[in-house]
C-alpha cells in the first residue's frame, strides 16, 4: 500500500519551486483541492499578454494568451457544459445543472 506525500507541509521555500514545475493543467487539477492549494498558486504569479472573449453561437470562447506564448482556450456552452483546452488536454465538466450563462441579467436588474 503507498501513502500520499504532503506537498502542501513542505516548506515555502521548498514548495514554490516545486509548484513552479508543474504544468499548467496539473496547477488547474492542483488548484481545485483546497483553498491553501489555490493560495500558493496564486503567489506564482502566472501572467498573460491578453484575452480574447467571443461570443460564437450561443457558446463564450475564451483565449488566454500567456507570457510563454502558449494559449489557454475555455469553451463555456448555453447548457452549462465547459470545455477546457491546453496543449493536447482537453477538460470538459458540467455546472451541475446550475447553468452558468443564464445566470447573468446582462446589465438588467432581477
Amino acid at each position: 500500500m503507498t501513502t500520499g506525500f504532503p506537498l502542501l507541509r513542505l516548506p515555502y521555500l521548498v514548495l514554490m519551486p516545486v509548484l513552479e514545475q508543474m504544468h499548467f493543467v496539473e496547477r488547474i487539477a492542483l488548484s481545485v483541492l483546497s483553498k491553501r492549494a489555490r493560495m500558493f498558486l496564486k503567489l506564482l504569479k502566472m501572467k498573460c499578454e491578453y484575452t480574447n472573449f467571443q461570443l460564437k453561437y450561443g457558446t463564450i470562447e475564451a483565449k488566454v494568451f500567456l507570457d510563454n506564448f502558449e494559449v489557454i482556450k475555455l469553451e463555456m456552452y448555453m447548457s452549462g457544459h465547459v470545455e477546457f483546452k491546453y496543449r493536447q488536454d482537453v477538460l470538459l465538466w458540467n455546472t451541475m445543472g446550475v447553468n452558468g450563462l443564464c445566470r447573468f441579467n446582462y446589465g438588467r436588474h432581477a
